[in-house]
């Protein structure tokens, strides 16, 4: 949801550099001089670490500050002493970036950003404060209808950052999550049943199918209480009392598959119910198909097949089918596999600028260039580039105002046009749909007309805190709904002033907040989830609204 910090931006740069010089020696077929060495100095970062709650020095923490300059990303480092003092040197000139980092700690809300973060030659920048806050920790118990322990049931942590690995129970039924940051989380039990058929009981008893259940006894993410973790503690107590729920058959056949390639059938959950994902990899030659113990909520299920051949041929998906699981079996489900498939695409323009290719800027006196190409970007509903990039595919616009997408599968994806414009609506075989969703989960469609449109909205306004204008607080701006827009994020200036500019008429939700708070924002996710703590919007095209926003803390106020 939100943008990378400022240990992963300096990744990227390193690693956009070296990509960048590998990419060059492929396309450079003679000689190329070599590379100068980046630039040395004698500048100096020095100060001290200390305990954001109790002011406490913290020795041993890790600190580095990476340099970065037009031709390079330097990175330098140092240990905090006994007293929590550090001093970096032989710093050249340029932007520079601090990490600080030690286990059991983690950076304060608003991060240990410097009032000037610009190294002059020689600049010696002393006496730098810097703070590291630590985490916690939630312990409980996991404990079926009756009251029983349940051993062997995984619990997580909803809206939890990456690197906060889930915990087991053990035969008291006890878990316990450590490294903590500080903020508000719903607590998920998931009993980790097989997908195996119900058991064949012989003695008159029944077998107890019990299902993935939030805090303290939910079936929904919406529905599950957070828990509030405040630096260096722990919450203890929170008991997770699991939801006992039928067992549930989903039966049916795949329809045309392919002769001699294996067939596995999925059942994915919605981000309501979780996002778990069951399958079934006994289709059997006829085609028909179970998969067991499926929780309750919203499903999509669909066929794939890989090539009887292997190698890098594509394989047939199904059309997918949704269902909604409750109480009872669902049986007869029908699968029918289809061919991957081409589609060609023409646009329409609501106002004759959403046609205007963008100009490339060029240096004075290189002359005229072209225009930039027009291209669209398709993706699936609710996937991201980092998760998926084999299935984004990016296609040139051609003078007729045409494309043509290749082997595409059954589904829904979004749309995104490259050269300024938003997509108003898809019209597919004569059935219009507002927004940027081309919906495809029959198949090949009739013809397809995509109207974009270039007059946007814009949203800025103030972020406050308890005293006033809240600076560096960062302000989300994401799509209502499921699976919606990808979210975009900013930083509000030193006078707690945010902008979102060219913002395509839409419902959205905002925050502002904590990075534990904002973070919870997914590609993909349904925002409800998140309905109390954030603001809702409506922009429409040339709309300028101001939205004054309360800074938001780990603790959901």
């Amino acid at each position: 949801m939100s943008g990378p910090n400022n240990k992963q931006l300096a990744r990227i740069l390193v690693r956009i550099q070296v990509l960048s010089l590998a990419a060059a020696a492929v396309v450079v077929a003679q000689p190329q001089p070599q590379p100068q060495s980046p630039p040395a100095g004698n500048g100096s970062i020095s100060g001290s670490v200390s305990n954001s709650v109790t002011g406490v020095p913290l020795p041993r923490v890790h600190v580095s500050v990476i340099v970065l300059s037009n031709t390079s990303a330097q990175s330098f480092a140092a240990l905090t002493d006994a007293e929590g003092k550090f001093a970096i040197g032989k710093l050249p000139p340029g932007r520079f970036i601090v990490n600080v980092d030690r286990a059991g700690f983690v950076a304060p809300p608003n991060g240990n950003r410097l009032s000037d973060s610009q190294l002059r030659p020689d600049e010696k920048k002393e006496d730098v404060k810097l703070t590291l806050t630590p985490t916690g920790a939630i312990s409980g118990r996991v404990l079926n209808a009756g009251g029983g322990e349940v051993q062997g049931a995984i619990v997580s942590l909803d809206g939890a950052p990456f690197g906060i690995n889930p915990a087991t129970t053990d035969e008291k039924g006890q878990f316990r999550i450590t490294g903590v940051p500080p903020g508000r989380y719903r607590v998920l039990a998931n009993p980790a049943v097989m997908p195996f058929p119900p058991e064949i009981r012989t003695d008159g008893t029944e077998e107890v199918h019990y299902a993935r259940t939030y805090y303290p006894d939910a079936l929904t993410v919406k529905a599950g209480q957070r828990v509030e973790v405040v630096a260096g503690s722990e919450v203890k107590g929170i008991d997770v009392r699991l939801v006992r729920t039928p067992i549930v058959t989903l039966s049916g056949k795949v329809l045309d598959g392919p002769a001699g390639g294996k067939i596995l059938v999925r059942a994915m959950a919605s981000a309501a119910a979780g996002g778990v994902v069951q399958q079934a990899n006994n289709v059997k030659a006829d085609g028909s198909f179970q998969i067991w113990q499926l929780d309750p909520g919203k499903y999509t299920v669909v066929a794939m097949s890989s090539p009887s051949g292997g190698g890098s041929q594509q394989g047939l998906q199904s059309v997918p089918v949704e269902i909604d699981v409750a109480g009872a079996d669902i049986r007869n489900i029908e699968l029918r596999m289809i061919q991957p498939f081409d589609l060609t695409a023409r646009l329409g323009f609501e106002d004759a600028k959403a046609r205007e290719r963008p100009a490339i800027q060029t240096p004075r006196g290189q002359g005229q260039q072209p225009p930039a190409p027009r291209r669209m970007i398709l993706r699936p509903e609710g996937q991201t580039f980092i998760n998926s990039p084999s299935m984004f595919q990016s296609v040139e616009i051609g003078d007729d105002d045409s494309f043509t997408l290749e082997r595409l599968q059954p589904g829904r994806y979004r749309l995104n046009s490259t050269w300024g414009p938003y997509i108003k609506s898809v019209r597919v075989a004569g059935r219009e749909t507002e927004g940027d969703i081309l919906d495809l989960r029959n198949g090949p469609a009739g013809d397809v007309t995509i109207t974009v449109a270039s007059v946007t909205g814009e949203v800025s306004g103030v972020v406050t805190d308890s005293i006033g204008p809240a600076a560096g607080v960062r302000v989300v701006l994401i799509g209502e709904g499921s699976g919606g827009r990808l979210p975009v994020a900013t930083m509000s200036a030193a006078d707690g002033a945010y902008k979102f500019a060219a913002v395509p008429p839409g419902k959205y939700r905002m925050i502002a907040g904590d990075p534990e708070i904002v973070n919870q924002f997914r590609p993909g996710m349904d925002t409800d989830e998140l309905a109390d703590i954030t603001e809702n919007i409506q922009v429409y095209a040339g709309d300028k609204l101001t939205k004054a926003l309360k800074k938001r803390v780990s603790d959901g106020r």
